[in-house]
């Protein structure tokens, strides 16, 4: 329970993601501690230039790293304009130190003003048969599509939808006389809508599964849900927080929920240049029967425009040595 708890308090806000999509060029930084041996990190880098009336250059860099998963990149693309600037053909990839780990894709996207679509294809270690190190061998290369919609409504208003599927791969090891095969989806929504003056809603989903088996020895499966909902009104914010995670080990399967309600109150507004926000929530899980299935969490934070430092504490061990439950820094710049 704690792990999920923490999970939701160190995502980026939906205020510095607004920031962050609202900008061309722009770092959107969030590391928090797990436990004495591993940070939560969410980071994202992007940088778009014009190279000439036609052509653009872009820069993404991000490490998304958690219990379960441990994902970065760094991604290279050019974006070729018609005259009408409407819609442009992408090269992208990733240059690694090991040749037959870089990947490639090609895209399509559409611009409407800030608000853009794109319909991508990447292909993994599509050169690792060929200038890989070891004896493995991929059977074929593994492909992944996906779309992605960005919408700003307003400069205090977005929404994001990301679909990626990745198409199932088979994985030869002679050395270890083995087959692996894994084909993965995911799928997330964010959202910050002012549904009336200086109160806003803020949503996200996320959705993902992985399948990965050892042909003829064993299969795994994952399936993780995600969603959260609040209601921000100047100084108050309050919500829910839900996560479902399916386990599947052969034929052997394990589900668990978490419900976490949650507020969050400061005696300014967000207008001010800096404030102290204080916040109250409860989870509530299925996972473990034989421990309580509630814990409940006091957390503080100093916020400014730019950046904000978060401290949890479990109101379950109070005076005790492990009352403190982790800290969170949160940073966003646009340049």
């Amino acid at each position: 329970m704690e792990y999920e708890s923490d999970f939701f308090s160190f995502l980026p806000n939906h205020r510095f993601l607004n920031q962050y999509y609202q900008s061309q060029n722009s770092f959107l930084g969030s590391v928090g501690s797990l436990g004495k041996k591993n940070f939560m990190i969410r980071q994202g880098l992007k940088f778009r230039a014009e190279l000439s009336e036609r052509i653009d250059f872009g820069f993404i860099q991000f490490n998304e790293s958690d219990f379960e998963n441990q994902h970065s990149a760094v991604i290279f693309e050019f974006l070729f304009w018609p005259p009408s600037r409407k819609w442009a053909a992408v090269i992208f990839g990733e240059a690694s130190y090991l040749k037959g780990q870089d990947d490639i894709g090609v895209a399509l996207e559409k611009k409407n003003g800030k608000n853009r679509k794109r319909l991508f294809a990447n292909f993994s270690e599509f050169s690792r048969n060929d200038r890989g190190i070891g004896s493995d061998r991929l059977q074929s290369t593994p492909l992944t599509v996906g779309f992605i919609s960005e919408n700003l409504y307003s400069e205090r208003e977005f929404s994001r939808f990301n679909l990626s599927w990745q198409f199932q791969t088979k994985w030869d090891f002679p050395d270890e006389s083995a087959t692996y095969q894994s084909r993965q989806g995911q799928l997330q929504w964010l959202s910050r809508r002012e549904t009336s003056p200086f109160i806003f809603s803020n949503r996200m989903v996320f959705f993902e599964e992985l399948n990965q088996k050892e042909i003829g020895v064993s299969k795994t499966g994952r399936r993780v849900l995600r969603l959260s909902e609040s209601r921000e009104k100047n100084k108050i914010e309050a919500g829910l927080w839900y996560a479902h995670h399916y386990f599947s080990v052969n034929n052997s399967v394990t589900k668990y929920n978490y419900f976490q309600p949650f507020v969050w109150w400061s005696k300014l507004g967000p207008e001010a240049p800096s404030r102290w926000r204080f916040g109250l929530s409860a989870v509530t899980g299925d996972r473990d029967p034989d421990r309580s299935n509630s814990e409940y969490r006091f957390s503080i934070a100093w916020e400014s425009k730019v950046a904000e430092v978060h401290f949890g504490f479990d109101l379950d061990r109070i005076a005790q040595s492990d009352m403190w439950e982790g800290g969170n820094v949160k940073v966003q710049a646009s340049f």
